[in-house]
Parts: structure tokens; sequence; C-alpha cells
């Protein structure tokens, strides 16, 4: 049997929602989270309303997302939070979107793809911090992924990111111990020379 269900999504909503959490973090770029068609409510028309709201950057789970987007005439940054394999690595470039990484041969995949065709290919560093599903773990694979950006010229690190695993535990001490593990990484990352933003988070964050 079927239900008859019907969705009505109201993008005046959605844009007074945004300001709302620009308001509560002054000075904070945002990111919109757009993936698996913005969560049913239509990618290209939540990501042209958050936009047009203020959001700085939008955010995808699959190339396929991010190249929707752009086809649709979407012109701010896009990360790819997704896995990126080394199949990916070129429509990453070809469509600029931004993917997220923490294998060195996915480094030196968007490495080849990016001195093809003469672009430097901006990436940003996934840390595992508890989340367990993708991202470097330990300081030695944070390494290796630094090692293989030294050895790319084409490529930009822009950023790094995680995911809290247990925002909506209130009275567990884990969301601290991952901002730690965070802050200790992203260390690391600076002490490389690299400049880039910070961001963390999860829906309940």
């Amino acid at each position: 049997m079927s239900r008859p269900v019907k969705a009505s999504i109201e993008l005046s909503a959605l844009r007074q929602n945004l300001q709302i959490v620009r308001r509560a973090a002054p000075g904070a770029r945002v990111w919109a989270v757009v993936k698996a068609n913005a969560y049913g409510h239509g990618a290209v028309q939540v990501s042209q309303a958050a936009l047009e709201a203020g959001a700085d950057m939008l955010a995808v789970a699959l190339i396929e997302e991010g190249a929707q987007l752009r086809q649709s005439g979407v012109t701010a940054p896009i990360l790819m939070l997704g896995t990126t394999d080394v199949h990916a690595a070129e429509a990453a470039v070809e469509y600029d979107v931004t993917p997220v990484v923490f294998l060195p041969e996915v480094i030196f995949a968007l490495e080849s793809v990016a001195a093809k065709k003469g672009v430097c290919a901006s990436a940003q560093i996934k840390i595992d911090t508890g989340m367990n599903r993708i991202g470097v773990r330990t300081e030695e694979e944070l390494s290796a992924v630094l090692d293989a950006v030294a050895k790319c010229p084409h490529i930009r690190i822009t950023g790094a990111l995680t995911h809290f695993a247990t925002a909506d535990v209130p009275e567990s001490d884990f969301g601290g111990e991952q901002i730690a593990r965070f802050e200790r990484m992203t260390a690391l990352m600076r002490a490389r020379g690299l400049n880039f933003e910070r961001h963390a988070a999860a829906s309940a964050a």
C-alpha cells in the first residue's frame, strides 16, 4: 500500500533559519549541507536559497551532487564530505569541487589530474576523532597524508574537519575529547606550515 504524503518546503523559513545561525555565530563562515537532495528538500532550490540568505559555502556527500549544483549554475565553493576515491578525482577537479582527503593515493590522483589541467586543486583533510567512519585516525596516518601533500605542488589544503560522534549525549565527555584530539591533529598540520580553516559539527552540535 502507498500512503499519500506531501512535503511543503518553505524557502522563506529556511532563509530565516540560516539568518538565526549567522546571528548565533557572528564572524563564522557557514556551510549549508545539501547532501541527499538537500535531505529530500531539493538540492538546487535549497542551495540557492541558502546562498541568498548568506551561506558562504555548500557541502554535498557525492561528486554527482556537486556536479549537479555546478550544472545548475552554482558558483559558490562546494565541499564533498564523502569518501573520495581515485576515480572521483578527475570529476572533482573538473567541477571545482573540494574533496575531503585522508589517503595518500587519493592525493596523488588529484595531483595527477590537476597537473594535467594546469590548475591548483583544493582539498580538505578529514580527521576521524571518534565517529569511526572516514578520516585519518592517528598522527602517523596524518603524517603520511601531509608527506603526500608536500610532494604535490598542484594541491592546496584549505581546511581540516571532523564530525562529532556524541553531540546528542550532553552527559558524555567524549565531545570534549574529540575537540582535544582535533586540536592536537590540526596543530601538527600548522607545524607543517599549512594555513587552513577548521570546522567541526554534527546535527546535534
